[in-house]
């Protein structure tokens, strides 16, 4: 009896971006338990920022699909791969971010009316939003993992580290002005911005921040602020909706998303305890965190999900 063939669909954008890192992520696992799965890349740019060695299907080649193939979408593009929906094939969705699912669903009502068999998330607030607000049922959670191996901490310098992808440079400017105006006892303190570069890059700049500001938006889940904390960084600013799955007032200096003038004093209070040693508690609380997002736990919740998919 043939194998049921499993294939995520992907996408380079040529920016590094964590959600297509995941997705590679789930077909390495898949592929050394013994499944069936291939990375099925649609045209983009030339470069995943991915090193891998799973196997690859051209989505532009044509391929002769089989009735128990099963193809993994991203949340946004069900209704813009009219062609993928067609197939005689089970459909899934692959959910790393509830704010982008209604540009996947479109006018449909759900993804089920869609043909979409099966949803499953990267974390329990999206799983609960879909069951909540989408009629999604049993949405099984594959949650992140954070490579200790590269996030770790490095000799410490007086920085603030920032990612301003997700709300541009010129809002994260406008916090920095803030800061330095409401705080000017710390306006000496260095901002490092980390944005479009490789992992080691990122993960250096993070080891030697003594800070970082998370300007996490709207996120599924948010891996950045949990990549922070295992570089031994104290965190402070946005939890970006996701985050509120590991964000604690243990953990962090956290503020509501999108509250600038929050985020600031928060920012504020976080070096406050980095400079009066207070802070040790809350980069040790960090580490807690993060030990719960061990590459174990997400191996053992994506094959349990698989096994029963298929059985």
């Amino acid at each position: 009896m043939t194998r049921a063939r499993i294939f995520y669909v992907a996408k380079s954008f040529g920016v590094p971006m964590g959600g297509v890192a995941m997705i590679f992520r789930h077909v390495e696992i898949l592929v050394k338990r013994g499944f069936d799965a291939h990375v099925y890349l649609l045209p983009g740019e030339d470069d995943v920022f991915v090193r891998h060695t799973v196997p690859v299907v051209d989505g532009r080649g044509r391929l002769e699909v089989r009735p128990d193939d099963i193809f993994v979408l991203p949340e946004p593009w069900p209704v813009h791969l009219p062609e993928i929906l067609a197939l005689p094939v089970r459909k899934f969705v692959f959910c790393q971010n509830h704010y982008l699912v209604f540009s996947g669903l479109g006018d449909a009502p759900s993804y089920r009316s869609m043909g979409i068999e099966r949803v499953f998330a990267v974390s329990r607030t999206i799983a609960e939003f879909l069951e909540r607000d989408c009629g999604a049922t049993d949405v099984r959670v594959v949650p992140c993992v954070i490579d200790t191996g590269v996030f770790r901490p490095l000799a410490k310098r007086r920085q603030i580290a920032f990612m301003p992808r997700k709300v541009g440079m010129e809002l994260a400017e406008f916090i920095r002005g803030i800061f330095r105006s409401r705080y000017p006892a710390y306006a000496g303190i260095a901002w490092v911005p980390i944005d479009r570069m490789p992992i080691g890059e990122v993960a250096a700049r993070l080891g030697e921040a003594r800070w970082f500001l998370s300007l996490t938006y709207y996120e599924g889940f948010g891996l950045p602020p949990l990549e922070a904390m295992a570089a031994d960084a104290i965190v402070a600013g946005f939890h970006g909706g996701g985050g509120l799955d590991y964000a604690t007032p243990a953990n962090g200096f956290w503020c509501p998303t999108g509250d600038f003038e929050g985020c600031v004093d928060a920012l504020a209070r976080a070096v406050e305890a980095g400079d009066s040693g207070r802070g040790e508690d809350v980069v040790a609380a960090g580490r807690a965190t993060v030990a719960k997002y061990g590459a174990a736990a997400q191996e053992s919740a994506l094959v349990d999900f698989w096994t029963e998919a298929l059985s």
